[in-house]
């Protein structure tokens, strides 16, 4: 039992590390990490880097997404057709939103890592928190997680039947594809796991 909170812990930890790291790889977080004194700071190569990767990767993927229109759905539901369209662009408006937001409120967001990394290190200095049971926030962490690997299999497996052409051309555009879609769950699952933080301290205390 004890090595399986062990275990636990360890993975939820490490999950925790990925999804950070990953986010920064991607600029996610427009704004630059000092490990020495775990802060961050306002950056503008890191903002450059952000804005100019993910441009590209966007643009990469419209220009090249495939054709993949069904007309015998066309045919035999017209309205499950346009909704299928409607739903592919409102993703990609969805997606330029939250570069443009993230991009904007860089400063406000900045402040607000800074705030949280504030509140972690207090609560590290107190020994009952740190020894406060942490196996419902590990849980929800690594459920967050496997939702988002589901939801990644799921999308490749729906792109990968309904290509006609599988070449190296899809083949890239889809993992460019799947980037965007995992930038999205990252973000996601970086306030996620803050508030997760913030409410188990509070329910410590």
């Amino acid at each position: 039992m004890h090595r399986a909170h062990a275990a636990r812990g360890k993975f939820a930890h490490f999950i925790n590390y990925y999804i950070f790291k990953t986010s920064m790889l991607l600029g996610l977080l427009p704004f630059k990490y000092t490990k020495e004194k775990n802060t961050f700071r306002s950056s503008r190569a890191a903002l450059s880097y952000s804005v100019v990767m993910n441009t590209l990767i966007f643009v990469w993927v419209v220009k090249n997404w495939p054709d993949v229109s069904n007309y015998e759905l066309f045919v035999a539901k017209p309205l499950l057709y346009f909704v299928q369209i409607a739903v592919s662009y409102l993703n990609f408006v969805g997606m330029v939103l939250i570069f443009c937001s993230t991009w904007s409120g860089r400063k406000r967001l900045l402040r607000l890592f800074n705030e949280i990394v504030t509140v972690r290190q207090l609560c590290d200095s107190k020994v009952f928190l740190r020894n406060f049971d942490g196996s419902l926030m590990e849980k929800r962490i690594i459920l967050k997680f496997c939702s988002m690997l589901l939801q990644n299999i799921l999308y490749l497996s729906s792109m990968i039947y309904l290509s006609y052409k599988m070449n190296a051309n899809y083949f890239l555009v889809l993992i460019l594809a799947l980037i965007l879609l995992n930038e999205i769950f990252l973000i996601s699952n970086q306030f996620y796991h803050n508030a997760l933080f913030i409410n188990h301290s509070i329910v410590a205390v």
